[in-house]
């Protein structure tokens, strides 16, 4: 076999790849426009899943440091929570880039990053001062 041909061989497989590649990501993307408008179309629902989900997540993250259960746990609620945070941030800054600046937006993007600042001050205190603390076990 020539070099020539083992070329043409891998060349082939390399344009065979890129091909199946570039189907998946024709077919995969998602386009923000798109998930923009969905996330406006479905506000009343996303907004009433999303409102107690941070707050039940959050006053969770906070009960674990209280009762000074295992930073592995504290971390899992705290991430858990702050991916509700950082949706419902999206979600608000959905309309934002409309144009619709009303009350509503402004105290849920309060709420999410007033979540947020929660449980990161949640992860310092249980560093900090469970050691000293202990209202658990």
């Amino acid at each position: 076999m020539s070099i020539n041909a083992t070329f043409a061989s891998c060349f082939l497989k390399i344009r065979r790849h890129c091909k199946v590649l570039q189907f998946y990501t024709n077919e995969v993307m998602l386009d923000f426009q798109t998930l923009a408008d969905f996330s406006r179309a479905n506000c009343v629902s996303i907004c009433a899943f999303l409102v107690p989900a941070n707050i039940i997540a959050t006053s969770l993250t906070i009960v674990f440091a209280v009762l000074n259960r295992p930073p592995h746990q504290v971390w899992k609620m705290a991430g858990i929570a702050g991916i509700f945070a950082l949706v419902m941030i999206s979600h608000v800054y959905t309309w934002f880039s409309i144009g619709v600046v009303m009350p509503p937006t402004y105290i849920l993007l309060w709420l999410a990053i007033s979540c947020l600042l929660t449980n990161i001050g949640t992860i310092w205190f249980q560093k900090r001062y469970t050691k000293v603390l202990s209202f658990g076990r």
